[in-house]
């Protein structure tokens, strides 16, 4: 998919922030330095808040996903990053390992991307709806 190091930089800071996205709610804590790095705005701050919302409740999330990168665009100093995912992350009880949710086997999602210097972030992130087919390998 990459074309270029600016393209493999954007591969890069994105799969950084899914896999950094997943162990914050999986240990239920925040490295803000290195979650700064790679996540902006709502990005970033959506997943702090949900960190938070699971302590209260005796939750974390256990599994995983495999993404793919199916689009990646450029335009300046934006990106957008249109991927499949493979989930296998569900809530579960903290104590008791219950799951306390069904998870959505396979999404789409779409993120946008933000240069400031040399570095780039992440600055939105949403899940795309309907059930188009989508290739996570």
């Amino acid at each position: 998919m990459a074309e270029g190091a600016e393209q493999l930089a954007i591969e890069d800071v994105y799969y950084d922030f899914w896999s950094e996205r997943l162990h914050m709610f999986h240990t239920l804590k925040v490295d803000r330095d290195y979650w700064y790095s790679l996540a902006t705005g709502d990005a970033a701050q959506g997943p702090i808040d949900y960190v938070e919302q699971l302590k209260k409740t005796g939750l974390r999330v256990d599994g995983g996903a495999i993404i793919a990168i199916n689009r990646l665009t450029v335009k300046g100093d934006n990106a957008t990053v249109v991927s499949c995912i493979r989930n296998t992350s569900r809530e579960v009880d903290r104590k008791t390992g219950a799951s306390t949710e069904i998870p959505t086997m396979k999404f789409r999602s779409k993120e946008t991307l933000e240069r400031t210097g040399p570095d780039w972030r992440v600055a939105t992130t949403i899940n795309l709806p309907g059930n188009q087919p989508c290739d996570y390998r």
